[in-house]
């Protein structure tokens, strides 16, 4: 069975972009849920610092990956989106089987 992967975005929204952010958030996830209905969830956290922590927990990596380069091309909003923000950081994460909980 493949393992499920959290793909961890750290980024902090541009000047002036927040609602903008918002409103492309929902059309980006409705993207993704179109073309890949059920292999992802997400959440978006706002941090202390005003950085924003967005996590999106794949079916696998491989998927996460192979959808990953073809985004730019295939998914107007999020094009956009990576327009309105600097990235922070990037990490891949995983469970650890002490760590999960039902």
């Amino acid at each position: 069975m493949t393992e499920a992967a959290v793909e961890v975005v750290r980024i902090r929204p541009k000047d002036g972009s927040h609602e903008r952010l918002r409103t492309l958030r929902d059309q980006m996830v409705a993207e993704y849920e179109a073309q890949w209905p059920g292999k992802f969830s997400t959440r978006l956290l706002e941090l202390e610092d005003g950085t924003w922590l967005d996590l999106w927990t794949w079916q696998s990596r491989a998927l996460a990956e192979d959808v990953l380069s073809r985004s730019d091309e295939e998914l107007p909003a999020f094009a956009e989106w990576k327009t309105l923000v600097e990235p922070v950081s990037f990490d891949w994460a995983g469970d650890l089987p002490w760590g999960a909980h039902p």
